[in-house]
């Protein structure tokens, strides 16, 4: 990539090296199944772009612009979210692998998490008020002052959420889901 700016472009079955990204602007460019495996997109924008069947496993996004960007069928495993620049982040994940990913300290409201396996992920203190985590797996994820108002749970699965740690105020859960919020109580529910 030689240019540093890129509008509607189209990246199919691309390898990129690690340092090749930084610093770049892409806007409403489509990415698909190209390898960002432990990619560097410092300091770059990334503006209605979406990224399908690609693997961004370890890629760094310190101070990255992520303005309406959507993964589908991504492999985004130990991607620290946090770094990323807080202005205007919005994200949406359809299908994806987002183990060991970090979300603390961000602001996504409304943020669609759909059919994504999240082992733990980690969400401290990020406030995800109104997000929709649909048929997710959330088997050792972090909720830890983390604010979860009006989110939806209802058919997302293996979730342990502290009441007393996080604000769930009118948020949603299945019946199936309450042990995940009494786990710490040791009850026995039948």
């Amino acid at each position: 990539m030689n240019e540093s700016f890129y509008q509607d472009h189209s990246f199919r079955n691309l390898a990129f090296p690690e340092k090749e990204l930084i610093g770049k602007e892409f806007e409403n460019c489509t990415f698909v199944q190209c390898d960002f495996s432990n990619a560097d997109f410092s300091k770059s924008e990334l503006v209605d772009c979406v990224f399908e069947n690609c693997n961004l496993s370890m890629a760094k996004v310190v101070g990255t612009s992520l303005k309406n960007v959507a993964f589908k069928h991504c492999k985004l495993v130990g991607v620290e979210f946090m770094d990323a620049s807080d202005f205007l982040f919005t994200v949406s994940f359809d299908q994806c692998l987002l183990d060991f990913a970090g979300f603390s300290d961000k602001k996504m409201p409304g943020t669609v998490f759909n059919k994504c396996k999240m082992e733990q992920t980690d969400f401290t203190n990020a406030s995800l008020a109104q997000a929709v985590f649909k048929n997710c797996d959330l088997l050792n994820a972090v909720f830890e002052n983390t604010d979860l108002g009006k989110a939806d749970f209802r058919s997302s699965f293996n979730y342990v959420i502290d009441p007393e740690m996080n604000n769930i105020r009118k948020a949603k859960f299945s019946m199936d889901g309450v042990e995940g919020l009494l786990r710490k109580y040791e009850l026995e529910i039948e």
